[in-house]
């Protein structure tokens, strides 16, 4: 009995929402919190609750269908799977997701067009199907559909199902221009509405009337539509359609230019949106009410809702709204001069639209761009490294790439506004010529928008006219005289012409401005081309007269540089030959000194040679009297004595006079040779002087024994030198051969000495005797000393 209740409840349930009766809603909500058992009639509750919602809080009614579903989809009922399939992708379509609302009406059409009983959810889909592709422009597609989904309707005599129908076909009608047959189902659908009493229904059909005549600006009669079709909505049940009446009745007083009014309905707009809890609508509502305030000037509180519109559009990340937003946030930061924060919203809307490849708002973009060049002082142009003479060029730049990019999209109006833009920008850069050429291009495609629109306001006019007079026949038909059918008709001419001659009026009005600014644009053109040439000629006169003294300066300036040439030509001359001459005399002085040190060098070598002569004569000498002489003095006065003492006494004499001649010439040198000689040199040096000498000799006699003999002497004096001055502990001698060279080297640990120093004192006799005797056997000597050594080279060449 219970579940009896329920059903009679629910099939009554529809009738009640139709008025809109919350305290039903609220009934049905407690009933889903009360009946839990997972059936059909769960879900057909659910689903009652989801249209219950749709007319004013889709959002919500989106979480019942959805709810529906799963749970028809879990008890595996396809008619209500279907069914719940439908009422989602309705929610979802008026939520801005028409694709996935697409998918789910294909797979409830698919059980539908199966099911023979057609349904009447088989029309819903089609009408629904079609919406969707009337929605992504797909004109063809959403016209089959929706005149399948009227057919089924009728063929069903589902009124209310075909009133629909014919309202979306009108939508379709009117996107393809055609006005006659757009009417006709607009007049279908609200008869149908009116037979229905269906108040919902016939203010759609107001608005939807209404939206042509405020796009082809007859805004009155817009206004008269709109207005009508608020009456016929409760404006305390807040819903969808109230929020799009509310925001057509400020876009119109902003038209008309009641911008105090504007506001108010944009923030009634506001109210509802918020009330239904839509994010999309409240973004946009937050957008509108931040322009009204713009345009009334109150720029606090136009930032003020842009960024509670930019907070909201960043929360369900709609960038598209998010690049409106920033393209508003731009400008209004300009006029309140915090530039800083205009540049970086202008910089975040271009990125934006990049990103998002749209055309039409990268054009926005760029112009708002040039526009802030235009508009910011010099101050802040040099903070962006733009010089202030540069202002109007890079605003230029800017406003021709917008156009460019509106052109290539085709939007004609936009095209109109920045060739007016352009107008006014060439005006200020004083390109008077350039300024009227815009202006003629801004008038001529104003006019052709304007003949456009005027021809489709005739044509939806005649059809409206059509209509009416066909209605007026049916209606008065039996009651009016022919005489009074006459001047009904006669009295809607006159409207019509009335209506006519006020947008005449307005056009002449409007063409007349636009032909007076156009002449004065091109009276200063001509004005200007009149200017310039004259500037032109006085330029080339002044530009004569300059030519004839800058070729009197030059000639002048010639003579004086080939003076200059001249005179620089004799002095580098002079200045060549000076240096010349003072290079070829240091050269001769560095020889001559050379030369007076080798000789005085020779001469001390000579000298000290002489010396070393006569004191080895006398070291002989003296060697001779104090050794031999003594000994043999001694071996005469014991000659008497001991035979054994005597013969002691020989020896030490042959020892002494073997002494004396190794020390004049090395015994059997030619015989024993080089090697052997230095090896008895080094040990007798090492016995009479407590050090140490290394050798490394690799040398098999290729060299004459005179060559030898030098070798051996510079060995012998190379020693003396390292033992009397070096205060050395070691040295060594190195003697190599190779096919090309004879290398002698002798290495010691000694403290060193200043070679150059040395050498120019005058007192290096051992060092010049091996430099002498060095050259003697065709050498060449290196000597270098530091504070841990002296190495002394000698490279004898290798002869053929």
């Amino acid at each position: 009995m219970r579940k009896l209740f329920l059903y009679v409840l629910l099939i009554c349930s529809p009738f009640l929402l139709q008025a809109q009766n919350k305290k039903k809603l609220d009934s049905l909500l407690r009933l889903n919190n009360v009946y839990l058992k997972k059936d059909t009639v769960k879900i057909k509750l659910l689903l009652d609750i989801h249209n219950s919602y749709v007319s004013f809080d889709s959002k919500t009614g989106l979480k019942y269908a959805d709810e529906a579903l799963e749970l028809a989809q879990s008890i595996h009922h396809p008619f209500f799977t279907a069914t719940a399939q439908l009422q989602k992708g309705q929610s979802l379509q008026d939520n801005g997701k028409p694709e996935e609302a697409l998918q789910l009406y294909a797979l409830s059409k698919q059980y539908f067009e199966s099911d023979n009983k057609k349904h009447v959810n088989l029309g819903s889909i089609y009408v629904s199907m079609g919406s969707v592709y009337a929605i992504q422009q797909k004109s063809t597609l959403a016209l089959q559909y929706l005149q399948k989904g009227l057919d089924f309707f009728l063929e069903q005599k589902q009124k209310r199902g075909a009133a629909n129908a014919y309202l979306a076909l009108s939508t379709s009608y009117q996107q393809i221009n055609d006005w006659a047959k757009a009417e006709e189902a607009l007049k279908q659908s609200e008869a149908l509405y009116r037979e229905l009493k269906d108040n919902l229904g016939i203010a759609l059909v107001l608005i939807k009337r209404g939206r042509p005549q405020f796009d082809t600006g007859n805004y009155q009669r817009a206004l008269d539509l709109f207005l009508k079709a608020l009456q016929l909505l409760d404006e305390s049940i807040y819903s969808s359609r109230l929020y799009e009446i509310y925001s057509l009745l400020g876009d119109i007083f902003n038209r008309i230019g009641d911008s105090d009014k504007a506001l108010i309905y944009k923030q009634k707009a506001a109210t509802v949106a918020e009330s239904l809890g839509r994010e999309p609508l409240i973004a946009e509502s937050y957008l509108n009410v931040g322009v009204a305030y713009f345009v009334l000037n109150n720029f606090d509180k136009s930032l003020s809702y842009y960024l509670k519109a930019l907070s909201v559009a960043k929360k369900i990340d709609d960038k598209p709204k998010l690049f409106i937003i920033y393209s508003k946030l731009g400008p209004a930061y300009l006029k309140q001069k915090d530039f800083e924060k205009s540049w970086m919203y202008l910089q975040e809307a271009h990125k934006l639209s990049r990103e998002l490849q749209n055309s039409r708002y990268m054009a926005t973009s760029l112009h708002d761009i040039g526009n802030y060049y235009y508009t910011v002082p010099d101050s802040v142009l040099l903070k962006r490294s733009i010089a202030p003479s540069q202002r109007y060029q890079k605003s230029l730049e800017y406003n021709l790439q917008s156009l460019q990019l509106y052109e290539k999209a085709g939007d004609r109006r936009n095209i109109s506004a920045r060739w007016a833009s352009l107008s006014i920008l060439y005006r200020d850069m004083g390109d008077f010529k350039q300024a009227y050429n815009a202006y003629r291009k801004f008038i001529t495609i104003k006019d052709s928008i304007l003949n456009e629109n005027i021809k489709n306001e005739v044509i939806r006019k005649e059809a409206q006219y059509d209509f009416d007079k066909k209605e007026a026949q049916l209606k008065y038909e039996q009651q009016l005289t022919a005489q009074e059918l006459e001047k009904e008709k006669l009295l809607t001419t006159q409207q019509q012409q009335t209506l006519q001659i006020k947008t005449q009026s307005l056009i002449l009005s409007e063409k007349d401005r636009d032909l007076q600014r156009l002449a004065y644009l091109q009276e200063k053109a001509k004005k200007q081309e009149r200017e310039q040439e004259l500037k032109l000629i006085q330029q080339d006169k002044r530009l004569q007269a300059s030519q004839l003294l800058s070729l009197t300066k030059e000639k002048a300036l010639q003579l004086q540089t080939l003076a200059k040439k001249n005179a620089l030509i004799g002095f580098l001359i002079a200045s060549l030959l000076g240096l010349v001459l003072a290079v070829f005399s240091f050269y001769l002085w560095q020889r001559q000194k050379r030369l007076n040190q080798e000789k005085e060098n020779s001469m001390n070598f000579t000298k000290q040679l002489l010396q070393n002569t006569e004191e080895e004569r006398q070291r002989i000498a003296s060697d001779l009297h104090d050794s031999i002489s003594h000994e043999l003095l001694t071996l005469k006065n014991i000659l008497q004595g001991d035979i054994a003492t005597v013969s002691g006494k020989i020896d030490t004499i042959i020892n002494d006079v073997r002494s004396i001649s190794r020390n004049l010439h090395p015994v059997l040198f030619d015989q024993i040779g080089l090697v052997l000689n230095i090896k008895t040199l080094v040990e007798r040096f090492e016995n009479q002087n407590d050090f140490m000498v290394m050798t490394d000799i690799d040398y098999q006699g290729t060299l004459t024994s005179s060559d030898e003999l030098q070798l051996y002497r510079i060995i012998q004096e190379a020693l003396s030198n390292v033992i009397k001055y070096a205060n050395a502990h070691a040295a060594k001698i190195t003697l190599q051969a190779t096919e090309k060279q004879v290398l002698l080297e002798i290495r010691d640990n000694g403290q060193g000495f200043d070679v150059e120093k040395t050498l120019n004192s005058g007192k290096a006799f051992g060092l010049h005797n091996i430099i002498e005797r060095a050259r003697v056997v065709g050498g060449t000597t290196q000597l270098q000393s530091t504070s841990k050594g002296t190495v002394i080279s000698i490279v004898i060449p290798q002869k053929s």
